[in-house]
């Protein structure tokens, strides 16, 4: 399906529909109104053109494929008729919406193969131990690299967002499906998180040190390239001048605070996804 209506055909049809999208750095693309209700309302709207009937409040309850006779589809109103049916409930990521799974249980009654899923698209969760909670609110470039056995799997950069239970924002939401997969096998993974995208910590190293003289850098603290609400990152509970290491799980990391040997990045002890999922 994707291959006969691919994005640029999904982008004319929109146009055709008065809604003008917009592709972001990351190649998403999006209303430029920035409004998920122009989206909506173009495929209401539509609808009312074709004489679609809308039925709301109404779930789904089986449907069936008796040989020759189309589908009878079984809700909550009565029973349908249909030539063809079309099953789009979404994944397990809101259940009070109705994407609570039940699709991947009416396609399999039909005899379909359901593929494994994984939460993608999620915040991820820290330890208590690290200093997230201190930064709620803060959001910021960065560059996140996942290690799984010790091995980089996935690089991207993006706006990370500090959470009250960990990490999110666009860049940590696109990686988290691979965190899930990898940490779902039970491989060892490891979340590295650069505060300079597109800069190597030898390079970052390297300027500090032509930045200022050698005794002064012994006795202060590098300028943290990111805007902390105290003016310098927090450090760990109970730890003065260095985060131990610890294990969680099959994850493991050894974090650096802030001291006279700057680095450009941390390693962030994801226990696990957030609550909210949605698998894919």
């Amino acid at each position: 399906m994707l291959a006969a209506f691919d994005a640029a055909r999904t982008v004319d049809w929109f146009r055709s529909l008065g809604v003008e999208l917009k592709r972001e750095e990351t190649g998403k693309l999006f209303p430029v109104t920035d409004r998920a209700r122009t989206v909506v309302d173009a495929l209401v709207a539509r609808c009312r053109a074709l004489g679609v009937d809308v039925l709301t409040g109404c779930r789904v309850e089986s449907i069936a494929a008796p040989e020759g006779e189309g589908f009878r589809i079984a809700y909550s109103g009565g029973e349908l008729p249909a030539r063809r049916a079309i099953v789009a409930t979404g994944g397990r990521s809101l259940p009070r919406t109705g994407s609570d799974g039940f699709g991947y249980r009416l396609v399999r009654a039909l005899g379909h193969t359901v593929t494994p899923t994984h939460p993608a698209l999620v915040p991820l969760v820290l330890g208590r131990e690290f200093f997230h909670a201190e930064l709620r609110g803060v959001s910021h470039p960065a560059e996140l690299s996942l290690w799984v056995d010790g091995k980089r799997a996935d690089r991207r950069s993006g706006d990370l967002l500090w959470t009250h239970f960990g990490v999110s924002g666009p860049v940590v939401l696109d990686a988290s499906r691979h965190w899930v997969i990898a940490r779902g096998g039970g491989a060892r993974v490891e979340l590295k998180v650069g505060f300079l995208p597109g800069v190597r910590e030898k390079t970052y190293r390297a300027r500090s040190s032509r930045s200022r003289p050698r005794a002064r850098a012994s006795r202060s603290h590098a300028r943290s390239p990111v805007a902390f609400p105290s003016g310098s990152p927090p450090r760990s509970r109970g730890a003065p001048g260095s985060i131990p290491r610890r294990r969680w799980g099959s994850s493991s990391a050894a974090l650096a605070a802030p001291s006279s040997r700057p680095s450009p990045s941390w390693s962030c002890p994801s226990r696990e996804a957030a609550a909210s999922t949605s698998p894919r």
